[in-house]
């Protein structure tokens, strides 16, 4: 009894499992980037209403923190972020199957 076919088929075919788990991953991770990018946005706006009404500003003093504290993320953060993301992507676009 030959085995060499079977084995041959099982083998194809976990690559192809692997294959698939990998993209799954990859799609994952850029997901996960973009929530962390995302989930500033309410820790910002959650700041910015606190520090308003402690010290009593009103709506003027929460706009201006919620822009401000969005400007910090952006000169702060996003340069060191971004590069991140775009090679998530390119890696994501290159390992997609073309249809």
């Amino acid at each position: 009894m030959d085995m060499k076919p079977l084995l041959l088929v099982l083998h194809h075919g976990l690559q192809s499992i692997g294959k698939a788990i990998g993209l799954v991953v990859r799609i994952a991770l850029v997901a996960f980037l973009f929530v962390g990018v995302l989930g500033v946005l309410p820790v910002s706006l959650i700041a910015a209403a606190e520090i308003a009404g402690l010290v009593g500003g009103g709506v003027v003093a929460f706009g201006l923190l919620f822009f401000g504290f969005i400007g910090l993320v952006g000169v702060y953060v996003v340069p060191h972020v971004q590069p991140q993301v775009i090679k998530a992507v390119v890696a994501l676009l290159q390992e997609a199957p073309s249809p």
